[in-house]
């Protein structure tokens, strides 16, 4: 059997989701007057820059930051606003990691299920082309048709949505998923599943409709989004994936 990297998968790409909520967080400028000219002037003597040329400060809570008069960046640039692309990206990527780890935790262990246990109704009418066959018999193994068929069936799926990974978890025998989920997580399922909605419905504004407002009175004006937000979010599906983790692996063996 293949090596289980899927929690490995999952942590790189939550890892990446929290440096970007980190990086939005530690670049957000809190200044709210202009540099002075005296710590200006003294600042360019130090650094030998020319003392005629404008320098701007941004002052956040883990960094001062110089912006020289060649900068391409400004102080607009650090602002709340601005920096909120961080947090999308961030929670675009924390979802894309959860995402990814249900993927790979079904394709590894579907042979496996298909092996050991009699396979769900839904592993059994999966479809398998002709091409996998081939492929399988030439290598004389039976079951790399079988990956081939689930893997392929499976890139067209997202796995983001409750009732999505729920019934894509029926392949290797995995059942009542939430209720587990929720037992191990010690939160109600529905509430766990409603927050996980609400948290792939932002994902989707943001993927789909570049997170502008449709309504007609804020057209084209981006939703808010907070750090505390997107906090919370990477949270809970770190919290699913480590339920999942002991649950798959106690259902499938």
């Amino acid at each position: 059997m293949p090596k289980d990297t899927a929690k490995a998968t999952f942590d790189t790409a939550i890892k990446r989701a929290e440096y970007l909520l980190r990086l939005a967080f530690g670049l957000t400028n809190h200044r709210q007057r202009r540099i002075r000219r005296d710590w200006a002037a003294s600042f360019k003597q130090v650094m030998h820059w020319p003392k005629s040329k404008a320098i701007e400060r941004i002052d956040s809570k883990d960094a001062v930051i110089i912006l020289r008069h060649v900068s391409n960046l400004s102080l607009d640039d650090f602002s709340s606003d601005a920096l909120q692309d961080c947090l999308r990206a961030s929670l675009v990527m924390a979802v894309s990691a959860l995402d990814a780890y249900f993927h790979a935790k079904i394709i590894r262990y579907v042979v496996q299920h298909s092996r050991t246990k009699e396979p769900s109704k839904k592993l059994l009418n999966a479809k398998i082309l002709v091409r996998d066959f081939i492929e399988g018999r030439k290598k004389r193994r039976s079951n790399v048709a079988l990956r081939a068929a689930i893997e392929r069936n499976l890139s067209y799926q997202a796995l983001q949505q409750p009732a999505q990974i729920a019934e894509a978890l029926c392949l290797i025998g995995v059942s009542n998923f939430w209720k587990s989920v929720a037992k191990q997580m010690g939160q109600a399922d529905q509430q766990i599943c409603t927050h996980l909605t609400k948290i792939v419905k932002r994902r989707n504004q943001i993927v789909h409709e570049g997170d502008l407002n449709q309504s007609k009175k804020a057209r084209n004006k981006s939703r808010p989004i907070t750090h505390k937000e997107v906090e919370k979010s990477i949270a809970l599906l770190k919290g699913i994936v480590s339920a999942a983790e002991a649950i798959i692996n106690q259902q499938v063996k």
